[in-house]
């Protein structure tokens, strides 16, 4: 019983290395990258570290393998924003296809829906507050996209969390990237909070 129990731990690790995998590489491809190899490190990592921990704490069924292939999509997106500012919309409808196929195995489409649409309405919101105080545009199109494909995966009573720690994240990247360079004007990438506050309150969902 406990060799049966350990094969079935090594073949869903194996399962969601081959998803992450797959997805980045098709990502990338879609995206224009060159190779997979161009992922950043801190991408990868913190992709692959929510995709370990989604593997203990995601219960429904499939939910960790399709949070694998979320998370090597996100992991590509992560980068183009950050490098290019760009989100590929590939990585996004990604996202959100095994962010749907999720919720429809464990009957919880309902709910994921209403989070994407919530989500969208919050980002569309914020980005027309900016917009008209400002004159600037804070958001764009692949934000909005993204932050609705992210949703799918998070419960609707755990958006408020999520966007907080989004825009948590968001902040201290942004300190970050003013302190290496000396662009102060700089886009700030939001993709990467997006995904990291996200997929954090998926796992804390616990079912996928």
């Amino acid at each position: 019983m406990m060799m049966s129990s350990h094969l079935t731990w090594v073949s869903l690790m194996l399962a969601c290395a081959l998803a992450w995998s797959v997805s980045a590489m098709l990502t990338a491809a879609l995206a224009g990258m060159p190779s997979v190899r161009k992922i950043s490190a801190p991408a990868a990592l913190l992709s692959l570290l929510l995709v370990v921990t989604a593997i203990f704490w995601l219960t429904a069924p499939m939910a960790p393998v399709l949070f694998a292939a979320a998370a090597g999509a996100g992991a590509v997106s992560a980068t183009t924003d950050l490098r290019r500012q760009l989100l590929p919309d590939a990585g996004s409808v990604l996202i959100g296809v095994a962010g749907l196929a999720s919720a429809m195995a464990s009957s919880l489409l309902p709910d994921r829906a209403m989070a994407a649409v919530l989500t969208l309405a919050v980002l569309a919101l914020a980005a027309g507050l900016v917009r008209w105080r400002t004159g600037r545009r804070a958001l764009g199109s692949g934000d909005l996209l993204l932050g609705a494909a992210c949703a799918t995966w998070v419960p609707a009573s755990l958006i408020p969390l999520a966007l907080l720690l989004a825009v948590a994240i968001t902040l201290l990247l942004a300190a970050f990237i003013r302190h290496t360079t000396s662009e102060t004007e700089a886009r700030l990438p939001f993709g990467p909070g997006l995904m990291f506050g996200y997929g954090v309150m998926a796992i804390a969902g616990g079912h996928g």
